[in-house]
């Protein structure tokens, strides 16, 4: 059968759906006002669009793993096995160290940023 691409006719298409999927196609035709005819068409015609949103949102995925990898790396600097050590070892002490200021300070360990703090603060 050839097919006259030319014209602004349109032709009758039909396929075949289980009756679920056709009566599910039906309610939200005429929730949406349309023929089940329009609704159809109306789906077939965002294919295009739809498929350009998903390599766009898959290509966003991509990219948001590739920075959570990159910032994970980050932080594993700060919560390494050794702090986490010195975190368990003075959990709930009163550490006291000598800041940059040359004055003494007491941390009360309660969170293990507190050891990443007395560490970093303690270097004059």
């Amino acid at each position: 059968m050839e097919i006259d691409i030319d014209s602004q006719r349109k032709i009758t298409l039909g396929f075949k759906c289980m009756p679920t999927m056709k009566a599910r196609l039906a309610q939200e035709a005429a929730e949406d006002g349309l023929t089940l005819s329009s609704y159809v068409e109306s789906l077939i015609n965002d294919i295009p669009i739809i498929n350009y949103q998903n390599n766009n949102l898959i290509g966003e995925n991509k990219a948001l793993r590739n920075e959570v990898n990159l910032i994970t790396k980050r932080i594993s600097i700060y919560e390494n096995d050794t702090l986490k050590e010195v975190f368990k070892s003075h959990l709930d002490q009163t550490v006291t160290y000598t800041n940059k200021k040359n004055e003494k300070v007491e941390k009360k360990i309660s969170l293990l940023t507190d050891v990443y703090e007395v560490i970093i603060n303690s270097f004059q």
